[in-house]
């Protein structure tokens, strides 16, 4: 048990890192002054969020008519802080072990169904052809 707790404190060490790295790599490429439309596409917030931000004074911008100019060095922390939030939020759960599932190997196997004398030899809205049932599962899928 031990050594599972260590384990797991070393990749979430090394996905820290990580993260980081990235993070830090996106702000580097990004412009020196960023509207608030970029700011909001690159930290995921909305626009009214970021509007209040910079009238409480979370951000700091300068207004030149009606646009906002945001310089990327006065607002790194925020910046940093959405982008990292953002990573979080979009990260991949790690993958279970390739373990076959038995309905995915399964073989499908396929039943004629009775249609009454009445119905013409085109399926219409509602008819089907023929019944499928997976083996695996037994669940039932009509085919058209």
């Amino acid at each position: 048990m031990g050594r599972r707790s260590k384990a797991e404190e070393a990749k979430n060490k090394a996905f820290k890192a990580l993260t980081a790295a990235i993070v830090e790599e996106v702000y580097e490429k990004l412009p020196s002054v960023m509207t608030v439309r970029e700011l909001q596409m690159t930290v995921g917030t909305s626009a009214s969020y970021l509007r209040a931000s910079l009238v409480s004074g979370r951000i700091t911008g300068m207004q030149r008519g009606s646009r906002w100019e945001l310089p990327k060095e006065a607002n790194e922390d925020f910046i940093k802080r959405g982008l990292l939030k953002r990573m979080k939020q979009r990260a991949v759960a790690p993958v279970a072990p390739a373990v076959p599932d038995a309905r995915e190997s399964a073989p499908i196997y396929s039943f004629p169904t009775t249609q009454s004398p009445s119905s013409s030899s085109t399926p219409q809205s509602g008819q089907f052809n023929s019944h499928m049932l997976c083996a695996g599962c037994g669940a039932a899928a009509l085919e058209a």
